[in-house]
């Protein structure tokens, strides 16, 4: 919905089962279901104090303008978690990625915990997601980033689009 001053107006989490972000003026946002939400919760809970992250799957809605979350993937088996950092592996992922590009669910970008930290992304994790947005191999021109951060659990996205700036989404 646009309102007066030009503005996409975007629910916040209200009794709503899903977790809606959207970028300041509009253009982007993503849109995590709850039990897409719960999942990468509780993944990032027994992580412990190790980082981990994953893959986020899912569609574009009709005006292009929202990404739905709707599958939340753990670490493929040969991801490296430590204390400080995380490297996603990529053992079975583009198998199980070409499978669901038939179902028209694609991959939409990744998912991070920051056992230690806030919800920002790392320098690391910018660096990823730019190489993602910049390699055509991926064919996701504006990647998203959710992280999450310590113990408060602040859950924060990011939308990273080709040859531009990422932005914050509330």
């Amino acid at each position: 919905m646009v309102n007066s001053l030009g503005y996409v107006e975007c629910p916040h989490p209200t009794p709503s089962p899903n977790l809606t972000m959207c970028s300041p003026d509009g253009p982007y946002r993503v849109q995590v279901g709850y039990h897409q939400l719960k999942a990468l919760l509780d993944m990032c809970r027994e992580s412990g104090d190790l980082e981990t992250g994953g893959v986020l799957v899912g569609r574009y809605n009709e005006a292009y303008d929202t990404a739905i979350v709707t599958r939340v993937w753990a670490p493929p088996g040969d991801s490296v978690r430590r204390r400080t950092s995380f490297w996603r592996g990529t053992q079975g992922l583009q198998h199980q990625l070409d499978n669901l590009w038939k179902a028209r669910e694609y991959y939409l970008g990744e998912w991070h915990y920051h056992p230690r930290g806030g919800g920002q992304p790392s320098v690391g994790d910018k660096r990823q997601m730019v190489q993602i947005a910049e390699s055509f191999d991926y064919n996701t021109p504006e990647p998203v980033l959710i992280v999450v951060g310590g113990s408060d659990w602040e859950v924060l996205a990011h939308v990273f689009p080709r040859y531009s700036t990422a932005i914050g989404l509330l």
